[in-house]
């Protein structure tokens, strides 16, 4: 089964493509409806580094779907939430204490913000405001987060509506921006 353009009900991100309908995954591959497989380039980085199907996992979904899929943070806590908060710390550098727990990237960084912005605040800081973006970055779909977003191409639909966080360039001397290569650079 092949979607075909605009006849499924999913608001698409390009409306006038056809998109191939995943039947399932396996390790890192992706297989459509056809049979076809593909890598998954994407799924690793953002929610399936470690694999599809991966078998580990899906018992342990299952067996916390079983028995609570969710209980709000503004009242309530949970064994699961406790466990993973304190296996955190102790993967974390010395001076860490607390986790904040996030549903996506996007908020995530958006927190990030947030949290500094009280830091500086209670810190009797207020004019500290400027969040500092790096170009060719990637940070989230939100607008908050899309304002961080060094990638033009997703910026630009939505310039309008974006914070005006200042961006620089990444250290990147594969493709340096300042035409330098590392034997004839000294901002390393």
């Amino acid at each position: 089964m092949k979607a075909e353009s605009n006849a499924d009900h999913i608001f698409h991100r390009e409306l006038n493509r056809d998109y191939p309908v995943i039947d399932h995954g396996d390790g890192i591959y992706l297989y459509d409806t056809t049979g076809k497989r593909y890598i998954d380039g994407a799924g690793g980085v953002f929610v399936t580094n470690l694999g599809h199907g991966n078998k580990n996992v899906v018992a342990a979904l299952a067996e916390q779907a079983g028995r609570v899929s969710f209980a709000h943070t503004n009242d309530f806590n949970s064994t699961v939430a406790l466990q993973f908060a304190a296996k955190l710390i102790d993967l974390a550098p010395a001076g860490f204490a607390k986790v904040w727990m996030s549903t996506s990237g996007s908020t995530a960084n958006e927190t990030a913000i947030k949290l500094a912005r009280h830091y500086h605040l209670l810190a009797g800081n207020p004019e500290k405001t400027r969040v500092i973006a790096r170009w060719n970055s990637y940070h989230g779909s939100t607008l908050g987060a899309l304002s961080l977003t060094g990638q033009p191409k997703r910026r630009e639909p939505y310039e309008p509506y974006l914070l005006n966080f200042p961006h620089i360039d990444p250290p990147y001397c594969f493709r340096c921006p300042y035409g330098k290569t590392p034997s004839h650079c000294t901002f390393e």
